[in-house]
């Protein structure tokens, strides 16, 4: 955030900030020393696909990513920050108009 994006008017007590949009800081993590290998192919399988083995994590992770935007996961940041904000600025007697580019 920027200054330009908190805008005080001290005589009427009131705060209007814009807030971007929320976003993922990170993909999610999956825990490579967790991962097991495992072959239906019995005693005389061939080694492992470790390239393939990294693809599928990565569809995995974006798997994730998007279950949980359409869990909702970025609303309710988006509502926790508005919260947060308003409560803080509120308990020091302002008025709080929370948008976002």
């Amino acid at each position: 955030m920027t200054s330009e994006q908190i805008t005080v008017n001290e005589e009427d007590k009131k705060l209007a900030i814009i807030l971007p949009r929320a976003t993922f800081i990170q993909d999610p993590a999956i825990e490579m020393d967790s991962i097991k290998t495992w072959s239906g192919k019995g005693l005389l399988r061939g080694e492992v696909n470790w390239n393939e083995g990294f693809d599928l994590i990565g569809a995995a992770q974006e798997e994730i990513k998007e279950e949980a935007v359409n869990m909702g996961i970025l609303e309710t940041a988006e509502k926790s920050a508005e919260k947060v904000l308003a409560g803080f600025f509120t308990n020091l007697g302002y008025e709080v108009e929370i948008t976002y580019e």
